[in-house]
């Protein structure tokens, strides 16, 4: 059975027009209502001033170098993260763009998976800490007649990495590699008690797909492995799709997969097959194919349900059963 890893990154829940952004938590009265006492988040405005953006996981390294109190230093952080868990609680995911390409990109791979079951299995590994993937499935797959609502499972495997806002335990840390004293090894994300790498997916996956993830030093450990593995022989070849939005995403892909690479990307290009789609400059239409083949597939169910009636007391009732019992719930919904 083939096996497809798909990375959710920020980019994700930001092309389904959801603010959550580093600096959109940083702009919140939530942040602000941290900035008369928490002298991290005080370092982390400044910063954001000077530069008009932040990526809070690099500056808890940086801020390393001027704490002076590692006591200090912790109680600020576990507030921090505490606060950016409140922000993110707070936004509605009824309010996603469900014309976005994320939302059709995700709405594709798990119709595929539906389809594929029995030859292929789809891990989705994501990074975000909004429960935003599987909205978007349910969304359209339980509110849609579908077939779906008789399996009554999606046939996939998701995974928070960083942890989620839901379970209450979001990861925010550095890199494991990060060089900072002892005492402030708590800011690492592999001491969280929540962190699980899922690492091995990644290594003994066929095909991998990147959404809205820059896969950066934050997260080089987790990425880092895969692309080294990946050089002449050193492992299977793999198929790789990765999604970028615009020039500058797509150099700064390039930069870091020359990096992931050990700066070998042409040996990698050669060995592996290496796609990238702009999603600026790419119209989907899986939309409108996945309605009619889920409406096809409704009919088939329909027939089905028609034809069980004389099948009743047969090995096959049991089924028709099972059909009708979640189209009876799909209604509910």
């Amino acid at each position: 059975m083939k096996q497809k890893v798909i990375i959710i990154g920020n980019g994700f829940d930001i092309d389904l027009g959801l603010p959550t952004r580093y600096s959109d938590f940083v702009e919140s009265s939530i942040f602000e209502n941290l900035l008369e006492t928490n002298e991290l988040c005080q370092y982390l405005y400044e910063r954001y001033r000077e530069c008009n953006w932040v990526d809070i996981e690099i500056e808890l390294k940086d801020f390393v170098e001027i704490s002076q109190d590692e006591n200090r230093y912790y109680s600020d952080y576990v507030e921090l993260k505490k606060a950016l868990s409140v922000y993110l609680s707070g936004i509605d995911l009824q309010k996603i763009n469900r014309d976005s390409f994320a939302y059709n990109m995700i709405v594709k791979y798990a119709f595929e998976g539906l389809r594929t079951v029995k030859q292929s299995s789809i891990s989705i590994l994501n990074f975000n800490y909004t429960n935003s993937v599987n909205y978007v499935i349910d969304d359209y797959f339980f509110k849609t007649p579908s077939i779906i609502n008789c399996l009554g499972t999606m046939p996939y495997f998701s995974k928070h990495i960083h942890g989620n806002i839901h379970k209450n335990n979001i990861i925010l840390g550095v890199e494991d590699c990060a060089e900072i004293p002892l005492e402030y090894h708590f800011i690492k994300k592999s001491y969280d008690k929540s962190y699980r790498a899922y690492k091995n997916l990644l290594l003994t996956c066929d095909e991998l797909i990147v959404f809205g993830h820059s896969m950066g030093e934050t997260d080089d450990s987790f990425f880092r492995p895969f692309f080294r593995r990946q050089l002449i022989g050193k492992a299977s070849p793999k198929k790789v799709c990765i999604y970028f939005k615009g020039d500058d995403g797509y150099i700064n892909l390039l930069n870091r997969l020359d990096s992931l690479t050990e700066f070998q990307l042409n040996m990698f290009r050669e060995y592996n097959t290496l796609d990238f789609i702009d999603i600026d400059n790419y119209t989907p239409t899986f939309k409108e194919n996945l309605a009619d083949s889920l409406d096809a597939l409704t009919c088939i169910i329909k027939g089905f349900k028609e034809i069980g009636k004389a099948l009743k007391g047969t090995p096959l009732d049991s089924i028709v059963k099972r059909l009708s019992y979640n189209d009876k719930k799909r209604k509910e919904i």
